[in-house]
């Protein structure tokens, strides 16, 4: 229980952090108020809500009854999760779901809800191959900036910066310059 709450200590100081980040930033392009704060506010909290989401790409679709479907989706899941990390963990995973529509030849994403963030941690770091991916549950905010700094690698790539390198940290990806050799 000690261990549990200075975990959501340290979190709570991380997002406390990123809150004054995200007000600065506005502050800095002229925007202020109460808006740009409850906007802060509102993402994080919906940052701590899906710190405990896990996004699996990769895993085929059953074809058959709905149900059968759920059944043969949990199965592989906790499966997966088993190989990564071999404690029982049958008791942390709190809802289990399928995105989007069904389109014929092509896997739905699946959403995994756990009871605790470390699991999720846990599992990212993991190497599962079979293009079976892990990855965490990102805001759209955070979407649209991932995507910025792909597009914005791609760029620099493109232009002939080959001492640069994309490294995530946080599930969020960052260009680093990489030594000359």
């Amino acid at each position: 229980m000690k261990k549990v709450t200075e975990e959501l200590v340290t979190e709570n100081k991380k997002l406390r952090e990123e809150i004054e980040h995200v007000k600065s930033g506005k502050q800095q392009t002229g925007e202020s108020g109460p808006e740009v704060e409850e906007a802060a506010v509102e993402e994080a909290v919906e940052r701590i809500h899906r710190s405990h989401n896990v996004i699996i790409r990769g895993v085929p679709e059953y074809q058959g009854e709905a149900a059968q479907q759920k059944q043969a989706d949990e199965e592989i899941v906790m499966n997966l999760i088993k190989s990564a990390i071999p404690s029982d963990l049958g008791q942390s995973v709190l809802n289990l779901t399928r995105l989007g529509k069904l389109i014929p030849n092509r896997c739905r994403i699946i959403k995994v809800e756990f009871n605790n963030p470390n699991i999720v941690k846990k599992l990212i770091r993991h190497r599962f191959g079979n293009n079976i991916f892990f990855n965490t549950d990102l805001t759209r905010l955070q979407q649209n900036r991932a995507f910025a700094v792909r597009k914005e690698f791609k760029r620099r790539r493109d232009n002939g910066e080959n001492n640069i390198r994309l490294r995530y940290y946080n599930g969020m990806p960052k260009i680093v310059e990489t030594k000359n050799e």
